[in-house]
């Protein structure tokens, strides 16, 4: 008799970065999607438990233990921390230093779209714009208008895709390296060159 040992698949935990009121048809059409993906568990703050702790020392943890960020930019700049920033853009911004890849999606508001789900404080409005550049100038942004289409784009990111082909364990030459299992300390920040 020979026992046959079943490793289990590893899965990948996927953040979920994106002002909230705004933009929870697409929250929950995005977990959706991901958690269609099987091996993708989405993390955001619909999933953050309860706490006496500021909200970034809940956070940042979370982004500790993440393998990819999804983030989600919309017509809001969102609440802002005591320095300023806003908790995306610092989201965002620590992933970033941490070398977490961020698949990044935008929407660009109609005018109609606009007066109900954005903001109206110039500051704010200003905010947005420098945080849409920024991750514009460093990623490839792709563009929805629906809940529905950005599932869609979420499902067929190549960033993702290329996740769930390390997870099926498939061999042979990448164009990135596999995503780090969950469960295993990610390493300090790693210098960038020609950045």
């Amino acid at each position: 008799d020979s026992v046959t040992l079943v490793v289990p698949k590893p899965r990948f935990q996927i953040f979920l970065s994106s002002t909230f009121t705004d933009l929870q048809a697409e929250r929950v059409a995005v977990t959706q999607a991901l958690l269609r993906m099987q091996r993708c568990i989405p993390a955001g703050m619909e999933f953050f438990p309860a706490s006496s702790r500021p909200p970034w020392d809940v956070i940042r943890p979370i982004l500790d233990a993440t393998d990819y960020m999804v983030l989600l930019l919309a017509g809001r700049y969102g609440s802002v921390t005591e320095d300023g920033i806003g908790y995306t853009e610092r989201e965002y911004d620590y992933a970033f230093g941490q070398d977490i890849p961020v698949v990044a999606f935008t929407c660009d508001l109609a005018a109609g779209l606009r007066a109900a789900r954005g903001d109206s404080d110039e500051l704010q409005l200003e905010r947005l714009r420098r945080f849409k550049s920024k991750v514009a100038g460093r990623h490839t942004v792709q563009r929805w208008d629906t809940p529905e289409n950005l599932a869609s784009f979420v499902q067929t990111s190549r960033a993702l895709c290329r996740c769930l082909r390390s997870l099926a364990e498939v061999t042979g030459p990448h164009d990135a390296p596999p995503p780090r299992p969950l469960g295993r300390s990610r390493p300090g920040p790693q210098r960038r060159t020609g950045r």
